[in-house]
């Protein structure tokens, strides 16, 4: 079953969010429903496997964007009390989620993703805006951890200017803390936040699926967005195609 936030925890997400730029909602799936979504992951991982092999961990790892199109069964996740309900709570508004995915990774993955954010409108909205206009999520089905390769990020307040970029975007930045969350935590992001991820010590596969939601009262265009019409269209006709 899905954990859901009391009001006073959902409060201190939301808090915690303003202050530090993201937040973190522990456990939040049963370790009996964790064990379901590795189930429809690895099995949808199998399947992309199948199209090409060829160097498929390489580089920043296997992905797979629209995922709510992709395999269906996710949408009960999306759509429970505990993401979209509570991404409700952060937007202030209802919620479109605009991309969707996951990603797969191993110790033949880049071992560490480069510093980059989420937020590609002008710069300056953000010690105007009101609201949270966009949020990221990514839930660590393995957790982010030393072991399993951890999340690291640049901390910010909700009104603070943009980050300067990194002039070497694979280098540590002094203030970088390391966010450590147990298997099957949900990581909440500001868009705007600078983040990137390290390669853990395990062999073992890592899986995080996630996206990006926006309120749907934000009619802005992002370069983001995979989660469109034509990506349902496509995704039906690969769950439909004859097997060759």
């Amino acid at each position: 079953m899905a954990r859901h936030p009391s009001r006073s925890e959902t409060e201190r997400l939301i808090s915690d969010l303003r202050a530090r730029g993201f937040c973190v909602l522990e456990e939040a799936w049963s370790p009996e429903e964790g064990g379901r979504i590795h189930g429809l992951l690895d099995r949808l991982l199998e399947k992309v496997l199948d199209r090409d092999r060829t160097g498929a961990f390489a580089g920043f790892g296997c992905k797979l964007l629209s995922l709510r199109h992709e395999e269906p069964a996710m949408r009960d996740y999306f759509d429970s009390p505990t993401v979209r309900g509570f991404l409700e709570e952060v937007l202030e508004d209802e919620v479109s989620f605009r991309m969707t995915g996951v990603r797969w990774s191993t110790v033949d993955s880049d071992p560490r993703v480069i510093w980059h954010d989420h937020y590609y409108w002008d710069p300056d909205l953000l010690s105007r805006r009101e609201r949270f206009e966009r949020i990221a999520f990514n839930c660590y089905l393995d957790g982010s951890s030393q072991e399993s390769g951890p999340l690291i990020v640049s901390p910010r307040a909700f009104h603070d200017p943009a980050h300067a970029p990194s002039a070497d975007v694979h280098a540590p930045r002094p203030e970088e803390i390391e966010v450590e969350v147990p298997p099957r935590s949900i990581v909440f992001m500001d868009s705007a936040l600078y983040h990137c991820a390290r390669t853990g010590m395990s062999a073992n596969l890592r899986t995080m699926w996630g996206g990006q939601a926006q309120a749907r009262s934000c009619t802005r265009a992002h370069p983001e967005d995979t989660d469109g019409v034509l990506a349902a269209v496509r995704a039906w006709k690969r769950r439909h195609e004859s097997p060759r």
